[in-house]
C-alpha cells in the first residue's frame, strides 16, 4: 500500500510541477476585494512578453454593473486607450520590465454601499519576491506589496489603489 502511494504522489508530482512555475517575465497576481459579506476576485495585473502596455489581446474589459445594485469591483480604467464602448477592465496585462524598470497600474474600487474596504493581492511569492519590488498605496497609505499584508480604507466613493513594481533583479523559472 505505501509503495502504491509513492508511485501515485510521484505521477502526481510529474503532472502538476510543470504547471506549478511562472516566468519572471510572464506572471498574474490577483486583486483581491473585500467588504463586508462581498468579495471580488476578478481583477488582475501582471505582465507577459507578448502584451503591449496599451490595449491589446491581454487586457480583458469588465463586465456591466449588476443590475440588482449590489456590487463590490475593482477595475482597470483606461479611456486613453480608445476603446469604443470600453473604458474598465478585469485585467491589464503590460509588456515585460527590464533590469531596474518601474512600471505602475492604477485599479479604482468600485461598490455600492459605503464601508471599510479591504485590498489584498495573491501573489507567486516565490517568483516574484527575487525579481520584483512593490507597494501598494491608497491616499498616502503604502503597503508592501509582498508583505502578506492587507491595505484597509473607508469607502466613500469610486476610489482608486495604485501599485508600482520595479524589477530588481533576473533569475531563472523558479517553481512554487
Amino acid at each position: 500500500m505505501k509503495h502504491r502511494f509513492t508511485v501515485l504522489y510521484a505521477l502526481v508530482l510529474l503532472v502538476i510541477c510543470p504547471v506549478l512555475t511562472f516566468s519572471q517575465d510572464d506572471w498574474q497576481i490577483a486583486v483581491r476585494l473585500q467588504q463586508n459579506d462581498r468579495i471580488d476576485t476578478l481583477s488582475h495585473f501582471g505582465v507577459h512578453p507578448e502584451a503591449l502596455d496599451g490595449y491589446d489581446q491581454y487586457d480583458i474589459p469588465s463586465p456591466p454593473i449588476p443590475p440588482n445594485g449590489n456590487y463590490l469591483r475593482a477595475a482597470f480604467n483606461h479611456p486613453e486607450w480608445g476603446i469604443h464602448g470600453l473604458s474598465r477592465f478585469n485585467d491589464d496585462i503590460k509588456a515585460g520590465l527590464e533590469l531596474n524598470q518601474e512600471k505602475a497600474w492604477a485599479f479604482a474600487v468600485m461598490s455600492s454601499s459605503d464601508g471599510e474596504v479591504t485590498v489584498s493581492v495573491g501573489i507567486p511569492i516565490n517568483l516574484i519576491r527575487e525579481v520584483y519590488d512593490g507597494f501598494l498605496e491608497y491616499d498616502g497609505e503604502q503597503i508592501e506589496l509582498f508583505s502578506g499584508e492587507s491595505l484597509v480604507f473607508e469607502y466613500t466613493g469610486q476610489d482608486t489603489v495604485h501599485v508600482t513594481l520595479e524589477r530588481i533583479g533576473i533569475t531563472d523559472t523558479i517553481p512554487l
